[in-house]
């Protein structure tokens, strides 16, 4: 936890909280650091060494209650240990400093202010869908597990939030 040695002195922490609430918000099956997890380090310098970022965050076909095995939105997935790798405990142990836990629940507090408490950002989904309607159904027919119609992604959703910010998040 020491701000200049422990981990926080090697990673970018907003990077990791931006990353972290996206995947988890979607409750993204491929976000549990065994798939689809990318990173990148900026260049070590004279002045020290590069920070390690977390993302850009992609492939969210698992997602949003999208999957062969989709779980419930009342149960936290990133920030959780699900990953089947036993080492990649990377946001669980990050969610243990004060510090990343306060700015993971300030990032919440801000996003909720700044969508009318989700309802905007659930607006959005809805008409991003509705545009890509003929797309959802190409994913379904591809792969049989897309969600039958844009409203069931924003059930999904709505709940999600409503269980997250119960949660204090």
């Amino acid at each position: 936890l020491d701000p200049s040695v422990g981990w926080r002195a090697k990673v970018d922490v907003p990077s990791w909280v931006a990353w972290a609430m996206t995947n988890e918000i979607v409750a993204n099956n491929d976000a549990v650091f065994f798939s689809s997890v990318k990173m990148t380090k900026t260049p070590d310098s004279a002045s020290g060494l590069g920070r390690l970022h977390l993302g850009p965050p992609w492939d969210f076909d698992l997602s949003l209650g999208n999957a062969s095995a989709p779980h419930d939105p009342d149960e936290l997935w990133v920030f959780a240990d699900h990953s089947p790798d036993p080492s990649a405990v990377w946001l669980t142990r990050a969610m243990e400093d004060p510090v990343f836990a306060s700015a993971v629940s300030d990032a919440w507090a801000s996003l909720m202010a700044s969508t009318d408490g989700g309802q905007s950002l659930l607006a959005e989904v809805e008409s991003f869908a509705g545009r890509f309607a003929g797309v959802i159904r190409q994913d379904r027919d591809r792969w049989g597990y897309s969600a039958s119609d844009a409203s069931a992604m924003v059930a999904w959703l709505s709940t999600r939030i409503g269980w997250l910010s119960a949660q204090c998040l």
